[in-house]
């Protein structure tokens, strides 16, 4: 059995354990981070409770330190569920004797039936799949109608700035068979859709264009010089092939003569995806 297989028997577990929970009558106490994963991991956590016919109460927060977990296990909470975060608190949660998951991608030597994280199995968690992917993995074995929630999944992979290999290409596969997201491959800058070619060229730091990001005044000039010269509200998504073509053609050679490495460069260019359907869900 491989790592990714692995995990997904482990989801599998914690899905079970999840689901005994729930038809038990418990309170699902959902803890997550707070940045775009940890949102995304909760809020899938929550809505694959919910979609179960179980009652659950959601919280966000930077970081539970032990005293905090203290806390938290004063209140004589019926079910915990840890959301990108928890692997450190897994003793402590043991010694507390109440019953708990932890759905999480931070690297962890730790090991248990109730933590499901895939450096416990040998995955790249910073990579291939993010806690939301997690998440996803444990409610889609729970039911498999929550692959309506995959498109959560990988928006915190994006979050994460993850790519869309190992367990993140297998959501994004059932994202596409339910018609959530489209792949296509074009340039990759920061609001090429809704912004302003120059305000994509300022604030792009994924990949960082020395002399470039964060310079208005050098945009316009290497916008005329490689031949984009278009109205500064122009989209980069409203170019044609051509323009298209010496735009990323420009940027990359300014980033070559600037020594980036061919794999920075190549960053401009790839695999996006696009939400097509499915509404912003309501908690």
């Amino acid at each position: 059995m491989d790592g990714l297989e692995e995990l997904c028997e482990g989801a599998s577990e914690a899905a079970a354990q999840l689901g005994g929970a729930i038809a038990s009558g418990s309170l699902i106490t959902v803890i997550s981070h707070t940045d775009v994963d940890g949102i995304s991991a909760g809020t899938l956590a929550f809505l694959a409770v919910r979609n179960q016919g179980g009652s659950a109460h959601l919280m966000f927060s930077g970081h539970v330190y032990p005293e905090d977990l203290t806390r938290i296990i004063s209140t004589d909470p019926d079910f915990l569920v840890f959301c990108d975060m928890g692997s450190d608190l897994l003793s402590d949660l043991l010694d507390s004797g109440r019953p708990f998951l932890i759905l999480d991608h931070h690297a962890t030597e730790g090991k248990d039936d109730r933590l499901v994280n895939p450096s416990a199995v040998g995955v790249d968690g910073t990579r291939d799949i993010s806690a939301s992917g997690v998440v996803y993995l444990v409610a889609r074995s729970m039911n498999p109608e929550n692959v309506e929630l995959s498109h959560l999944a990988l928006c915190g992979a994006f979050g994460d700035m993850q790519t869309l290999t190992g367990a993140n290409e297998r959501i994004v596969n059932d994202a596409e068979s339910e018609g959530l997201v489209k792949r296509r491959n074009e340039i990759r800058l920061i609001g090429r859709r809704n912004r302003p070619i120059e305000y994509s060229l300022r604030y792009t730091t994924l990949p960082l264009v020395r002399g470039l990001s964060g310079n208005p005044e050098a945009i316009r000039g290497f916008l005329k010089e490689t031949g984009v010269d278009v109205d500064p509200k122009t989209t980069i998504s409203v170019l044609d092939d051509e323009m298209e073509r010496m735009l990323i053609s420009g940027l990359v050679e300014r980033m070559v003569k600037n020594d980036a490495s061919t794999f920075e460069a190549e960053k401009l260019f790839g695999a996006t995806l696009h939400v097509t359907s499915g509404e912003v869900p309501t908690i």
